[in-house]
């Protein structure tokens, strides 16, 4: 294989028969642009000592190298950032890096181009993982713990490190412990982040505890997604770190029992307008029984661009932000038959010209 010099594209993942790579081979072809290593185990280059060093140093004597997809295993998690790190991982355009234990990665919806990170199956007792955020656009932890240390240990060192501009992206999937109240963030460590989804997270009661150890303000948030958390009692306060979501788009809520409101305002700040959401779009809740607010101020929150509002197996909601501001951006609204029956409207003008826009949610058995 080492004669393959103009080689371009080299894909060995999921081969479980094969456990080594001669050492050499890879770094022998200098034209290799896009390279898969992932599959069910971690494969070793061969004369080596067997460390993630020695390995990555293979691959980043790859100059051309535009693509690597690669299963890391535990160890990545304990390197060192490096700048000679830091730079190779600048120079590729696309890469998929999995940490952790070699399992069934979920596929999460991602943009076509993501730097991406997937932790699976692993614990972060404050290892220092700086350099896997950094150049990195989506990161994922699947079934993992010591999240906790692990993000104050990125806040420690925030001064040392700086924020991570380029993240977009933060899903955690399946996390029974907590995250600290309070933050000694001097920064905020992920400024641009658009996209936050947390699904089964056991002990999460709002997205603040986690916005607040990081120092986030949610200023680019765009896309807000819980799943299955079920001490959830609301997604974010507002008002005092987080004052506004202007830039929020898409809200979507599923099996969240005892959420009782979307968001949660701070009353003695008397600065909050009624233009909170400006660009929300989307809302789609479901299997909410408790839910009963948008937020307890739900007079003085308008939505002047939102379109779609989906509603199931939420019977306490009775007042959606459905205002003359939007009547003629709403485009389609879709709930159980009883459920609008017993919305609450401003006056029947807007229910009436809203109506053709509603579609009865129809289950099947």
């Amino acid at each position: 294989m080492e004669k393959l010099t103009n080689l371009r594209q080299l894909d060995l993942s999921f081969n479980q028969k094969l456990t080594v790579i001669p050492v050499g081979l890879v770094s022998s072809l200098s034209n290799l642009e896009e390279l898969y290593l992932c599959g069910r185990g971690q494969l070793k280059f061969m004369g080596e000592s067997g460390e993630i060093v020695a390995q990555l140093r293979e691959i980043m004597s790859l100059k051309r190298l535009s693509y690597l997809n690669i299963w890391l295993g535990r160890s990545a998690s304990t390197l060192e950032t490096t700048d000679s790190l830091l730079n190779w991982m600048k120079k590729l355009n696309r890469f998929d890096f999995f940490i952790g234990e070699p399992k069934f990665v979920r596929p999460w919806p991602r943009r076509i181009g993501d730097k991406s990170v997937f932790f699976n199956d692993i614990h972060l007792w404050g290892e220092r993982i700086e350099w896997l955020f950094a150049n990195t656009n989506y990161i994922c932890f699947e079934v993992c713990e010591g999240l906790d240390t692990m993000f104050q240990k990125l806040v420690a060192y925030g001064d040392e490190v700086g924020s991570f501009d380029t993240v977009k992206s933060l899903l955690i999937h399946i996390y029974s412990g907590s995250f600290g109240v309070g933050s000694n963030a001097k920064l905020e460590m992920l400024p641009n982040l658009e996209e936050i989804s947390l699904s089964q997270l056991t002990n999460l009661p709002c997205a603040s505890t986690l916005a607040s150890q990081l120092g986030l303000k949610f200023s680019k948030l765009r896309f807000i997604r819980f799943y299955s958390c079920p001490q959830l009692k609301y997604l974010i306060s507002l008002g005092t770190t987080i004052l506004s979501l202007e830039k929020l788009e898409h809200i979507m809520i599923d099996s969240c029992e005892l959420v009782e409101q979307l968001f949660k305002f701070d009353h003695q700040n008397s600065s909050l307008q009624d233009w909170v959401f400006p660009n929300l779009k989307i809302i789609a809740l479901s299997n909410c029984p408790r839910l009963r607010f948008v937020n307890e101020q739900n007079n003085n929150v308008a939505c002047p661009r939102l379109e779609e509002v989906s509603v199931q197996k939420c019977p306490l909601l009775k007042k959606l932000p459905l205002t003359l501001q939007n009547v003629g951006t709403i485009k389609y609204i879709s709930g159980e038959q009883e459920w609008w029956d017993e919305l609450e409207w401003e006056n029947d003008d807007i229910k009436n010209a809203i109506h053709p826009c509603f579609e009865r949610y129809i289950y099947y058995n």
